[in-house]
């Protein structure tokens, strides 16, 4: 059930929620179909992103949530970085603020952490849960990056606690419970932790599946 005070907040601005562009990834498997497919395939990464910062554009949005693994962990071509920091600087030309936490990948790669990333990107630290608020929306992000990419503790338990009368978000990179699939178990908590936890909306990466 959503109060009266949330209708209010979530009817006076937009965001996006992506995670897990492994931009410029090889998909190996994918592309080995053939030449044609593979040079579709090359591309997708890209496209994709390029699509993400134009809906976000389009349509307005007060900010984006990156829930980690924008990068591909082997990955070594700075250019890729580069690529990425021309798609943030497009949504801060339209005001659009971005927020993000590193993902087991991210923590793999040796550039992810070492961007200059433009002014209206906020990174959320290593070491511990941080929050950022966004007083002319009334909204709180919460938020933590991996610290090493092979990150096998509860992270989500540290967050810090839900700060009364705003919309809370907690951005995390984690193998939730029960939709772990085929991924490794990196950052694990529970569909109910992340409930009782108070959040208003856990924006989520690593599965690559929809939780409910």
């Amino acid at each position: 059930m959503i109060r009266q005070w949330e209708e209010v907040r979530l009817s006076s601005f937009r965001f996006i929620h992506a995670a897990d562009l492994h931009l410029d990834s090889p998909l190996l498997g994918l592309a080995g179909k053939s030449a044609e497919f593979a040079a579709r395939v090359q591309a997708a990464s890209r496209e994709a992103f390029d699509n993400l910062v134009a809906l976000a554009i389009e349509e307005q949005c007060r900010f984006m949530l990156l829930a980690g693994d924008i990068f591909d962990g082997e990955l070594r071509n700075f250019q890729t970085g580069l690529y990425f920091l021309d798609g943030m600087r497009r949504l801060g030309e339209a005001g659009i603020d971005v927020f993000m936490v590193l993902g087991n990948h991210d923590s793999a790669n040796r550039f992810a952490d070492k961007l200059a990333l433009t002014g209206n990107v906020h990174l959320f630290p290593k070491a511990k849960a941080g929050s950022k608020m966004l007083d002319d929306v009334g909204a709180v992000i919460h938020g933590r990056s991996f610290p090493r990419w092979d990150m096998d503790e509860d992270m989500a338990r540290d967050y810090p606690a839900a700060v009364s009368a705003m919309f809370n978000i907690g951005l995390l990179h984690t193998a939730c419970a029960g939709s772990e699939g085929p991924h490794a178990r990196y950052a694990p908590c529970t569909l109910e932790q992340l409930v009782n936890h108070g959040y208003d909306y856990w924006a989520l990466g690593h599965v690559h599946a929809h939780v409910c």
